[in-house]
Protein backbone atom coordinates (compact mmCIF):
# COMPACT_ATOMS: atom_id res chain seq x y z
CA UNK A 1 0.00 0.00 0.00
CA UNK A 2 1.38 3.80 -0.71
CA UNK A 3 2.63 5.42 1.54
CA UNK A 4 2.69 8.77 -0.78
CA UNK A 5 -0.54 10.36 0.99
CA UNK A 6 0.97 10.18 4.45
CA UNK A 7 -1.50 12.64 5.54
CA UNK A 8 -4.75 11.40 4.34
CA UNK A 9 -6.34 8.08 5.90
CA UNK A 10 -7.21 5.37 3.34
CA UNK A 11 -10.41 3.98 2.78
CA UNK A 12 -11.08 0.79 2.61
CA UNK A 13 -11.70 0.85 -1.32
CA UNK A 14 -8.67 2.41 -2.05
CA UNK A 15 -6.84 1.10 -4.98
CA UNK A 16 -2.77 0.66 -4.96
CA UNK A 17 -1.90 -1.25 -7.72
CA UNK A 18 1.15 -3.29 -7.83
CA UNK A 19 3.17 -3.13 -10.76
CA UNK A 20 3.08 -6.17 -12.28
CA UNK A 21 6.82 -6.45 -13.59
CA UNK A 22 7.70 -6.02 -9.80
CA UNK A 23 5.16 -9.21 -9.42
CA UNK A 24 7.61 -11.03 -11.96
CA UNK A 25 10.66 -9.95 -10.64
CA UNK A 26 8.95 -11.63 -7.28
CA UNK A 27 8.32 -14.70 -9.05
CA UNK A 28 11.30 -14.98 -10.80
CA UNK A 29 12.95 -15.35 -7.14
CA UNK A 30 10.83 -17.93 -6.37
CA UNK A 31 11.33 -20.16 -9.61
CA UNK A 32 15.40 -19.59 -8.68
CA UNK A 33 15.76 -20.38 -5.24
CA UNK A 34 12.37 -22.75 -4.66
CA UNK A 35 12.12 -24.27 -8.11
CA UNK A 36 10.29 -27.63 -6.73
CA UNK A 37 7.89 -25.96 -4.40
CA UNK A 38 6.73 -23.70 -7.23
CA UNK A 39 6.26 -26.88 -9.59
CA UNK A 40 4.12 -28.13 -6.52
CA UNK A 41 1.87 -25.20 -6.00
CA UNK A 42 -1.79 -26.50 -6.47
CA UNK A 43 -3.87 -23.57 -4.78
CA UNK A 44 -3.25 -19.76 -5.14
CA UNK A 45 -4.35 -17.08 -3.00
CA UNK A 46 -4.40 -13.24 -3.75
CA UNK A 47 -5.72 -11.33 -0.81
CA UNK A 48 -7.02 -8.25 -1.18
CA UNK A 49 -6.32 -8.62 -4.95
CA UNK A 50 -7.83 -5.44 -6.91
CA UNK A 51 -6.87 -6.19 -10.42
CA UNK A 52 -5.21 -9.46 -9.42
CA UNK A 53 -1.47 -8.67 -10.50
CA UNK A 54 -0.45 -11.90 -8.11
CA UNK A 55 -2.92 -13.71 -10.04
CA UNK A 56 -2.32 -13.18 -13.33
CA UNK A 57 1.21 -13.88 -12.57
CA UNK A 58 0.33 -17.27 -10.86
CA UNK A 59 -1.23 -18.64 -13.42
CA UNK A 60 2.12 -18.53 -15.92
CA UNK A 61 5.00 -19.59 -12.89
CA UNK A 62 3.21 -22.13 -10.69
CA UNK A 63 2.20 -24.93 -13.55
CA UNK A 64 0.71 -26.89 -11.23
CA UNK A 65 -2.53 -25.24 -10.29
CA UNK A 66 -5.62 -27.40 -9.82
CA UNK A 67 -7.79 -24.74 -11.27
CA UNK A 68 -7.66 -21.37 -11.66
CA UNK A 69 -6.06 -18.37 -8.80
CA UNK A 70 -8.07 -17.56 -5.78
CA UNK A 71 -8.63 -13.49 -6.03
CA UNK A 72 -10.35 -12.38 -3.39
CA UNK A 73 -11.90 -8.47 -3.59
CA UNK A 74 -14.22 -6.61 -1.71
CA UNK A 75 -14.75 -3.88 -4.34
CA UNK A 76 -13.93 -5.42 -7.56
CA UNK A 77 -12.56 -3.50 -10.50
CA UNK A 78 -14.10 -4.00 -13.94
CA UNK A 79 -11.17 -4.09 -15.79
CA UNK A 80 -9.39 -6.66 -13.35
CA UNK A 81 -6.98 -9.73 -14.73
CA UNK A 82 -9.19 -12.75 -14.87
CA UNK A 83 -9.27 -14.74 -11.47
CA UNK A 84 -11.69 -16.91 -9.89
CA UNK A 85 -13.09 -13.95 -7.38
CA UNK A 86 -14.56 -14.33 -4.14
CA UNK A 87 -16.50 -10.99 -3.61
CA UNK A 88 -15.96 -10.14 0.06
CA UNK A 89 -14.11 -8.93 3.09
CA UNK A 90 -10.96 -11.08 3.17
CA UNK A 91 -10.52 -10.77 6.98
CA UNK A 92 -14.26 -11.56 7.81
CA UNK A 93 -13.82 -14.55 4.41
CA UNK A 94 -14.00 -18.17 5.74
CA UNK A 95 -12.43 -20.30 3.03
CA UNK A 96 -13.31 -24.24 2.85
CA UNK A 97 -9.87 -24.92 1.79
CA UNK A 98 -5.67 -24.54 2.52
CA UNK A 99 -4.04 -22.68 -0.06
CA UNK A 100 -0.16 -23.54 -1.19
CA UNK A 101 0.93 -20.56 -2.06
CA UNK A 102 -0.09 -17.08 -1.23
CA UNK A 103 1.01 -13.69 -2.48
CA UNK A 104 -0.53 -10.04 -2.26
CA UNK A 105 0.12 -6.48 -1.07
CA UNK A 106 -1.34 -6.03 1.61
CA UNK A 107 -3.43 -2.47 3.09
CA UNK A 108 -0.41 -1.29 5.48
CA UNK A 109 -2.52 -0.86 8.48
CA UNK A 110 -4.26 -4.41 8.29
CA UNK A 111 -0.94 -6.42 7.69
CA UNK A 112 -0.29 -8.29 10.96
CA UNK A 113 -3.94 -9.11 10.92
CA UNK A 114 -3.52 -10.09 7.08
CA UNK A 115 -0.65 -12.59 7.97
CA UNK A 116 -2.10 -13.60 10.88
CA UNK A 117 -5.61 -14.85 8.15
CA UNK A 118 -3.21 -16.04 5.81
CA UNK A 119 -1.55 -18.58 8.24
CA UNK A 120 -4.91 -19.60 8.97
CA UNK A 121 -5.38 -20.43 5.43
CA UNK A 122 -1.87 -21.43 4.12
CA UNK A 123 -1.15 -25.67 4.05
CA UNK A 124 1.48 -27.22 6.37
CA UNK A 125 4.65 -27.05 3.58
CA UNK A 126 2.96 -23.80 2.32
CA UNK A 127 4.66 -20.12 2.14
CA UNK A 128 2.96 -16.63 1.88
CA UNK A 129 5.02 -13.67 -0.04
CA UNK A 130 3.75 -10.37 0.65
CA UNK A 131 4.97 -6.72 -0.57
CA UNK A 132 5.12 -4.61 2.47
CA UNK A 133 6.62 -1.60 3.91
CA UNK A 134 10.05 -2.28 6.03
CA UNK A 135 8.66 -0.86 9.03
CA UNK A 136 6.26 -4.18 9.54
CA UNK A 137 9.20 -6.08 10.43
CA UNK A 138 11.07 -3.23 12.26
CA UNK A 139 7.73 -2.44 14.83
CA UNK A 140 8.28 -3.15 18.62
CA UNK A 141 4.28 -3.62 19.00
CA UNK A 142 4.86 -6.38 16.41
CA UNK A 143 7.49 -8.51 18.18
CA UNK A 144 5.06 -11.38 19.07
CA UNK A 145 4.11 -11.94 15.26
CA UNK A 146 7.63 -12.64 14.19
CA UNK A 147 9.07 -14.23 17.63
CA UNK A 148 6.04 -16.20 18.46
CA UNK A 149 3.28 -16.53 15.36
CA UNK A 150 5.08 -16.71 11.49
CA UNK A 151 8.35 -17.55 10.76
CA UNK A 152 9.94 -15.11 8.52
CA UNK A 153 11.71 -17.17 6.12
CA UNK A 154 13.33 -14.44 3.38
CA UNK A 155 13.25 -10.68 3.30
CA UNK A 156 14.07 -9.52 -0.51
CA UNK A 157 14.80 -5.46 -0.04
CA UNK A 158 13.65 -3.95 -3.05
CA UNK A 159 16.20 -1.83 -4.43
CA UNK A 160 14.16 0.54 -6.64
CA UNK A 161 11.22 2.14 -4.99
CA UNK A 162 8.02 1.22 -6.37
CA UNK A 163 5.33 3.65 -7.10
CA UNK A 164 1.79 2.81 -6.42
CA UNK A 165 0.51 6.19 -7.17
CA UNK A 166 -1.96 5.96 -10.25
CA UNK A 167 -1.55 9.56 -11.04
CA UNK A 168 1.93 10.44 -11.12
CA UNK A 169 4.15 8.57 -13.33
CA UNK A 170 7.88 8.20 -13.42
CA UNK A 171 8.07 8.76 -9.45
CA UNK A 172 8.38 6.85 -6.61
CA UNK A 173 6.86 5.96 -3.35
CA UNK A 174 7.80 7.84 -0.51
CA UNK A 175 9.31 4.73 1.94
CA UNK A 176 11.16 1.30 1.54
CA UNK A 177 9.48 -1.89 0.70
CA UNK A 178 10.45 -5.16 0.32
CA UNK A 179 8.86 -8.88 -0.35
CA UNK A 180 8.47 -10.93 2.91
CA UNK A 181 8.35 -14.63 2.38
CA UNK A 182 6.47 -16.46 5.08
CA UNK A 183 5.39 -20.00 6.60
CA UNK A 184 4.03 -21.48 9.52
CA UNK A 185 6.50 -21.16 12.30
CA UNK A 186 7.86 -24.83 13.31
CA UNK A 187 10.11 -25.87 16.27
CA UNK A 188 12.57 -27.06 13.88
CA UNK A 189 12.61 -23.08 11.65
CA UNK A 190 12.64 -21.09 14.92
CA UNK A 191 16.02 -21.59 15.04
CA UNK A 192 16.89 -20.75 11.48
CA UNK A 193 17.81 -17.06 10.59
CA UNK A 194 16.15 -14.79 8.23
CA UNK A 195 17.41 -14.88 4.99
CA UNK A 196 18.42 -11.29 2.99
CA UNK A 197 18.28 -10.67 -0.43
CA UNK A 198 17.69 -7.74 -2.77
CA UNK A 199 15.89 -8.03 -5.59
CA UNK A 200 15.75 -6.10 -8.97
CA UNK A 201 13.68 -4.87 -10.78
Amino acid sequence: MSATNRKQSAKAHDKYPTDIKLVQAAFDMMVEYYPQFMLSVGSFLEAGAGRGPFCEVAKTYCRGLRGHPVGVELHPQSERFAYRLVQADYLRWKANMSFDFQATNPPFTWAEDFIRKGLEMLSPEGMMLYLMRIGVAASVGRTELWEEVVKLKELWMIRRRPNFNTTRSGSSDATEYAYFLMEHRTRENAQVPTLFRWLEW
